[in-house]
């Protein structure tokens, strides 16, 4: 449902992410042409959500598959340039494994010419 109440029908694939709306009974969701909200539960709009679908917090469902940046150290996810959500410390390591994000450095930290840290 958009700001006007009427309902719109939303393509998975143009999901970014959604998002519990404290003490209601909704989800904001947020996609490629704005944002909306759902009468959903999170935990159970969790079961019915594609695999690519992964929960960053206990509030937050996002869409790997529409990830373009990450902010390690902020913890910040990145779909567009002004849509963005964060996620929780613990996880990290689980995020990194799912985008098959790898660190490329050298051994003892030298680095040979160009790119030589990169994250993919």
């Amino acid at each position: 449902m958009d700001e006007e109440k009427i309902w719109n029908k939303v393509w998975l694939t143009d999901v970014y992410y959604f998002e519990t709306i404290k003490s209601t009974h909704y989800c904001e969701v947020s996609t490629k042409n704005g944002t909306g909200k759902l009468h959903a539960d999170i935990i159970n709009l969790e079961k019915y959500l594609p695999k690519h679908f992964f929960k960053t917090r206990a509030s937050t469902i996002v869409n790997l598959e529409l990830i373009q940046r990450i902010d390690m150290e902020r913890r910040m996810l990145y779909f567009a340039e002004q849509v963005f959500c964060t996620y929780a410390m613990n996880k990290t390591k689980e995020i990194k494994t799912l985008l098959r994000l790898h660190h490329y450095r050298n051994y003892k930290g030298e680095s040979h010419g160009q790119g030589a840290d990169i994250t993919l």
